[in-house]
């Protein structure tokens, strides 16, 4: 974000988010090569991610019993999902049920926001508009694994290959939207 002060606080909440998914992307990477095992920090990365995005859906709403609804989920998710992977199943284990719940929230407050906006008697153009992208990302990426992540620990060796194989394609599109969100951010005249 070359232009930080004159973006929106919903685009300063999703670069932030950004550049923290970019750090446990590396962490990932690294200890994947390493051949150590890293889905213990997938597990903090969940809630870490959900918190981010959950914030940034509650900025772009407008209607404020939404609002409300999905920052009071914040902390519930996040205790939630710290018990489930404290104490339900093991930190070295996928935390499906996590992932699964992230989905459905992120997805249905996504959705809405798009609800919202059909609705909406003003007239934008959504090339233009950074949120529309970001949020597409988000619909794109959560809509399509929720499925994926349920099936998740179902799945033998060869269909995990497959899942990859989906999960990776969903999120180089979702990528992409957050691209295009980033360089539509309305820049300032000189």
């Amino acid at each position: 974000m070359l232009y930080w002060k004159y973006s929106s606080k919903a685009l300063q909440v999703f670069a932030l988010f950004s550049l923290v998914a970019v750090i446990f992307e590396i962490y990932g990477s690294v200890t994947a090569h390493l051949g150590l095992p890293n889905l213990n920090v997938l597990h903090i990365y969940t809630v870490i991610e959900y918190s981010f995005l959950a914030y940034f859906l509650s900025i772009i709403v407008e209607k404020k019993r939404v609002k409300d609804i999905i920052l009071i989920s914040i902390p519930i998710y996040v205790v939630m999902a710290l018990f489930y992977s404290i104490f339900v199943t093991q930190f070295k284990d996928f935390n499906g049920a996590g992932r699964v719940a992230e989905c459905i929230l992120l997805s249905g407050f996504a959705l809405y926001w798009f609800y919202s906006l059909l609705e909406s008697d003003e007239h934008t153009s959504l090339k233009r508009y950074p949120e529309f992208w970001l949020n597409s990302g988000i619909t794109l990426y959560f809509m399509g694994n929720v499925f994926m992540f349920m099936l998740y620990s179902l799945m033998n060796t060869d269909f995990i290959e497959y899942w990859t194989v989906v999960h990776s394609l969903l999120n180089i599109m979702a990528n992409l939207l957050y691209f295009i969100g980033f360089i539509c951010n309305p820049r300032p005249r000189k």
